[in-house]
């Protein structure tokens, strides 16, 4: 009777954890992203020689882009500066369909037109995305 007990509380106990276990897993995956999102700021200097500078200044704008590389597209979200009259965009790029979507958020427009490879061309990685958006 008492090694009857025993085992039905560890078979209990053992219920609960590999509910636990599952339940987190499940939790976990769908509470993470699933594409990465990269956020950056650009760093530039006065001038060309960066030994002689003394402070480089930063965007007072930072972009967040988001690579979907199975895609092959970014999505670059681009918020408007408390300096500048323009609309705040969000601005896809499709590489394999040769397509560029902008989406004014304040007009609730949407334009699609052709992509221009003379102008964006496709990341080769974070940096080279970087350095295109400056």
């Amino acid at each position: 009777s008492s090694s009857g007990r025993c085992l039905l509380t560890l078979l209990g106990l053992a219920f609960i954890l590999a509910g636990v276990v599952v339940g987190g897993a499940c939790i976990y995956k769908y509470f993470m992203p699933k594409h990465k999102v990269y956020r950056g700021e650009m760093c530039y200097f006065e001038n060309e020689n960066r030994d002689r500078a003394v402070e480089p200044y930063f965007l007072p704008i930072a972009e967040e882009a988001d690579i979907r590389e199975d895609d092959n597209i970014a999505i670059i979200d681009v918020p408007v500066p408390k300096f500048s009259d323009s609309d705040p965009a969000a601005i896809v790029h499709d590489f394999d369909r040769l397509l560029t979507a902008y989406l004014d958020l304040q007009l609730g427009n949407c334009y699609v037109i052709p992509l221009n490879t003379s102008i964006v061309m496709p990341p080769r990685n974070l940096m080279d995305l970087f350095a295109k958006l400056a």
